[in-house]
C-alpha cells in the first residue's frame, strides 16, 4: 500500500493482492477537507458488521467494505500491521482503517496538513 499527499488530497494505492482481498480495484482519493480525525488505534470490530464485498480470515486479514448501522467503513489490514485510521465526512466511506508500517509518520504528516488548513 502506498500513500501520497499533494496540496489538498490524500491518495491511497493498494497493491494488486490487497485490491483482490478488498474487492476494491481503484485507488482512493480523499480531499483533506473531508478528513475529520486521524489516529493509530486499532478499533474493535462489531458483531453486526456485514462484509459487502471483501475478505475476512479470522485473526489474519480484514479487507473490504463493512457496513453497520448506516455506516460504510473500508478496512485493509492484517493481524500484526500497525494501523492508520481516518474518520471521514462527506465521503462514500465513513472511515478508512489501513494497515501501514509507517503509520506514526503518516499520522504526523496528515495531522500537520489538517492543522495548516484550519
Amino acid at each position: 500500500m502506498r500513500l501520497s499527499l499533494d496540496e489538498d488530497t490524500l491518495r491511497i494505492e493498494l497493491s494488486w493482492w490487497k485490491k483482490l482481498l478488498a474487492v476494491h480495484f481503484s485507488s482512493l482519493e480523499i480531499p483533506l477537507a473531508h478528513i475529520e480525525e486521524v489516529g493509530t488505534e486499532r478499533v474493535k470490530t462489531h458483531w453486526s458488521e456485514r462484509r459487502i464485498p471483501g475478505s475476512f480470515i479470522p485473526c489474519l486479514v480484514k479487507a473490504g467494505t463493512y457496513r453497520r448501522a448506516g455506516r460504510k467503513d473500508f478496512w485493509c489490514v492484517t493481524r500484526r500491521q500497525p494501523v492508520l485510521r481516518l474518520a471521514l465526512k462527506d465521503e462514500y466511506f465513513s472511515s478508512l482503517t489501513l494497515g501501514i508500517e509507517d503509520n506514526e509518520r503518516w499520522l504526523e504528516e496528515i495531522g500537520e496538513r489538517l492543522a495548516a488548513q484550519s
